[in-house]
């Protein structure tokens, strides 16, 4: 298999779990005091993953959204002065229209009459193209598809452990968490809690 072969196949693969996350839906749950070492944080997420973090060791927290072939990809990364990075991602397909709108809108009106035509050209083989993936339709029957995708060595990161999240709600949650007590130097904020994905 070539490097783009590989591509694709992630990217569908990541276009399948995103469906499958989209119907199932998440939340997590936080427990102050879950765990005994009061330097550390975790977060349980689904599919039996998990991480545990030193939270002395957190030397910086970012988040950005971008696309990713059909995907919208919001993701933050919480990185560590012991060299490793925790990146924490959801992914879902791009809602093509909402993607039009917004392009027509940062057009002059002339412009975007002459663009809106190839642009709704483009939704429609976003959407067609969305429709062709054959597990992506059934999300029961696939859930065990459900997770974070590596074909060695086109997707793997040294020192980067990825975990997906079922929802944005639950992502954008979960991020927050993590933002407000980083920011605001409250590490017992985190201290020895324990953020569980059900």
């Amino acid at each position: 298999m070539n490097v783009k072969t590989i591509k694709i196949l992630a990217v569908l693969l990541l276009l399948a779990q995103s469906a499958l996350f989209g119907q199932q839906g998440s939340s997590f749950v936080k427990t102050k005091g879950a765990l005994q070492n009061k330097a550390l944080c975790g977060i349980e997420f689904l599919n039996e993953t998990s991480v545990y973090i030193n939270i002395a060791s957190i030397t910086s927290i970012s988040k950005q959204v971008y696309i990713a072939g059909p995907l919208e990809v919001r993701e933050f990364s919480i990185d560590t002065n012991g060299n490793s990075q925790i990146r924490i991602y959801h992914a879902s397909p791009i809602d093509a229209q909402s993607q039009l709108n917004a392009a027509s809108n940062k057009l002059p009106g002339e412009a975007a009459g002459r663009v809106k035509p190839h642009l709704e050209t483009a939704v429609d083989k976003v959407n067609a193209a969305k429709e062709k993936i054959p597990f992506a339709k059934d999300a029961e029957k696939n859930a065990s598809l459900a997770g974070v995708y590596k074909i060695y060595p086109s997707t793997t990161h040294s020192k980067t452990l990825e975990f997906a999240v079922a929802s944005k709600e639950a992502f954008e949650a979960l991020y927050k968490q993590f933002q407000e007590a980083f920011s605001s130097n409250k590490s017992e904020l985190l201290s020895s809690t324990l953020f569980k994905e059900i």
